[in-house]
């Protein structure tokens, strides 16, 4: 073994006031602080041969040692959560009836376009069509289909729905 143990015991005897104060400043508690340190013992001793001085060395070990110790502790993945928290959290999304609500809601706002309108943002968000689909099927342009969708869902946000009409130019002409 490169580190002896009539090596070590003095040094450790020398540092220990050192560390004591070290993990105070840390706060870490006492039976982490014993596990702290003999993991920096351990390092120190695969370390021997290499290192000058053992003194510092181990002080600055231990150090960095505290420091990922309370950003692990700090920052660590599983932290207590509080129970309302996880309640709140846990809800997937509206319940049944907030949807039935937001679907009559819709459909009431919708009622106020006129049928064109209805019909190419059906198209768009309950058939998933795009703009060269729906211009297919309803015989216009792709960009009149991608206009009329911007424009009727700004009427619908202004309440403005009763003023639109559908202005689309024909492929076939």
């Amino acid at each position: 073994m490169p580190c002896l143990d009539h090596e070590l015991t003095p040094l450790l005897n020398r540092v220990r006031p050192k560390l004591t104060a070290l993990f105070a400043s840390y706060r870490i508690p006492e039976e982490n602080a014993e596990d702290l340190l003999q993991d920096a013992l351990l390092s120190l001793v695969g370390c021997w041969p290499k290192v000058r001085e053992p003194e510092a060395w181990l002080v600055q070990a231990v150090r960095y040692l505290c420091y990922r110790y309370l950003s692990r502790e700090r920052y660590g993945i599983f932290e207590p959560l509080d129970p309302a928290v996880l309640e709140r959290n846990s809800r997937q999304g509206p319940t049944p009836q907030e949807l039935r609500e937001l679907r009559l809601d819709l459909q009431a706002l919708a009622s106020t376009l006129p049928p064109l309108n209805r019909r190419v943002l059906r198209m768009w968000f309950v058939e998933g069509l795009g703009n060269r689909e729906a211009a297919e099927k309803l015989g216009f342009r792709p960009n009149s289909v991608r206009q009329n969708v911007r424009k009727s869902l700004r009427a619908l946000k202004e309440g403005a729905a009763d003023r639109l009409t559908f202005r689309a130019r024909s492929r076939k002409r």
